[in-house]
Formats: structure tokens, C-alpha cells, sequence
């Protein structure tokens, strides 16, 4: 498996793929419905909120955009991204 992220200094720049994200959604435990664009994922996140986000799964391989993957961490319940990172790498 491809490490989900590039590491400069203390930071880190989050890169991954839709399906990526998919897997971490699924290792959740998050039930997935089908929406307008792609799966929708709902259920409890990391931090034990709950959790409504819909992921396009057209474009499994493609590269989340930054911006995007960063919302999509926060809302899994991610304190960070390197904390998504090494939940990412365990599985």
C-alpha cells in the first residue's frame, strides 16, 4: 500500500486516492449508500461523532485534491492529518 502522505519537516501535505479514502470509510465501519455522485458514508468517525460524507467513486484512483482530503479528514474525525496517516498505514 502507498504511504497517504509526503512528510516536509514537522508537516505533512496529505496526497491520496479516492479509493484511499474508500477503505478508510469502510475499516470504519461507515455503511455506504449510493448518492448523486459517488458512495455516501455515514456512521461513527474515528472520534466517535457522527459522520455524513459522500466520496466519488468514478475517480477511484485519481488524487483527492488537498483542500478536499483535508475537509474529508476532519470530518472522519482525524485530529490530523498524520494521525490519518498512521490509521491509514495499520490497516
Amino acid at each position: 500500500m502507498q504511504s497517504f502522505s509526503v512528510s516536509i519537516g514537522d508537516d505533512f501535505l496529505p496526497t491520496g486516492s479516492f479509493r484511499d479514502l474508500g477503505l478508510v470509510c469502510k475499516a470504519l465501519g461507515l455503511e455506504s449508500f449510493p448518492g448523486k455522485k459517488g458512495m455516501r458514508w455515514k456512521g461513527v468517525g474515528f472520534n466517535g461523532q457522527m459522520v455524513d460524507i459522500c466520496i466519488h467513486q468514478h475517480s477511484g484512483g485519481r488524487d483527492v485534491p488537498d483542500g478536499t482530503l483535508s475537509k474529508y479528514i476532519k470530518d472522519l474525525g482525524f485530529k490530523s492529518i498524520k494521525e490519518f496517516n498512521d490509521y491509514l498505514n495499520s490497516l
